[in-house]
């Protein structure tokens, strides 16, 4: 298993487009550090209803949601690339079982996104303090707490581009999925909004991507905050063990 975690982040550091994704990611952050502001939500954009002011970095919190979007390719260079280049036949006849092929690329592709997450809200917090000021910042515990919240949700929609992944085993289909369906979702909330408002507000927009990314910041609710917990981490781990199950039987082509 650790063969595969290591041959896995050696062949990430090789390919270019993991250079371009943390550049692309340098130029957002520095760009919403100097015009002092949040980067465009891809999706159905936060609205603070809180009253609090929002600093710099707490306005960026808002937008984290937009990571799921660079998590994708992270998910395409640990799994899919293997099924896009025919070398799982290979791993998996190296005595390598099934479920130590899923559990390998899940824990790789769950550390890398905890490193990419970590180090884009790091570089933005410590950019920000020294170019905007200490009142242009939070509490660099209070930024940590609500950054490891968000996390949680983050890694629940990284086990459904898992799931995705093991259902689909194709880059084509997986792109697809992963980038039309949160928001296809998001534009029929908004669409059914005007007919049923209460239904969407209080229970399918409450716990949308976005929203909870852009709640957690501002939502001093802690029940909330469980709810919203406990739902992505059980999405976490269950999502990718569906996956698994239809992987097990599946016919590797």
């Amino acid at each position: 298993m650790l063969n595969i975690i290591r041959a896995d982040f050696y062949r990430i550091f090789r390919s270019k487009s993991i250079y371009i994704i943390l550049i692309l990611m340098l130029l957002i952050d520095i760009s919403s550090i100097i015009l002092d502001s949040s980067a465009m939500c891809i999706g159905v954009a936060y609205h603070n209803d809180s009253g609090i002011m929002m600093t710099s970095d707490a306005n960026a919190l808002t937008s984290n949601g937009n990571l799921y979007y660079f998590f994708t390719f992270v998910v395409v260079g640990i799994l899919i690339s293997d099924f896009t280049n025919k070398t799982i036949k290979n791993t998996l006849s190296s005595n390598c079982t099934r479920i130590c092929y899923f559990l390998s690329k899940t824990f790789s592709v769950y550390i890398a996104a905890t490193i990419l997450f970590s180090a884009h809200n790091a570089f933005f917090y410590i950019l920000n303090y020294f170019v905007n000021g200490s009142k242009h910042a939070m509490d660099a515990g209070e930024y940590a707490q609500i950054a490891i919240l968000q996390m949680s949700v983050l890694f629940g929609m990284t086990g459904f581009m898992l799931m995705i992944g093991f259902l689909t085993k194709n880059g084509t289909a997986f792109n697809t999925l992963t980038l039309s369906l949160p928001l296809t979702y998001a534009l029929i909330l908004m669409f059914l909004y005007d007919y049923f408002p209460e239904i969407i507000e209080n229970y399918l927009l409450k716990y949308e991507m976005h929203t909870t990314i852009g709640s957690l910041v501002y939502n001093s609710d802690h029940t909330y905050k469980l709810t919203v917990v406990t739902i992505y981490l059980s999405a976490t781990v269950v999502l990718p063990i569906l996956g698994y199950l239809n992987f097990r039987k599946s016919e590797i082509k």
